[in-house]
């Protein structure tokens, strides 16, 4: 599992998580929690090119502080 950023805002069913650059490659793919749990999906990037955040949309009840990714 790879570290894909930290969450930083909770909001509704969505989470926002501060991602890397690599996160243009994110977008449509589940992220997981520290328990290798499906979160949710990656619907959105906005932010800085450089630290891009990411608008993920959360499973029903599922909760992470950091996301990661498989890979």
């Amino acid at each position: 599992m790879e570290e894909v950023g930290k969450v930083v805002s909770r909001f509704n069913r969505f989470l926002v998580c501060r991602a890397g650059k690599k996160a243009k490659f994110l977008l449509g793919q589940t992220v997981y929690s520290e328990q290798k749990k499906p979160v949710g999906i990656v619907v959105d990037i906005f932010g800085p090119v450089e630290r891009p955040y990411l608008k993920v949309l959360k499973r029903n009840g599922e909760h992470a502080t950091t996301l990661y990714r498989k890979g």
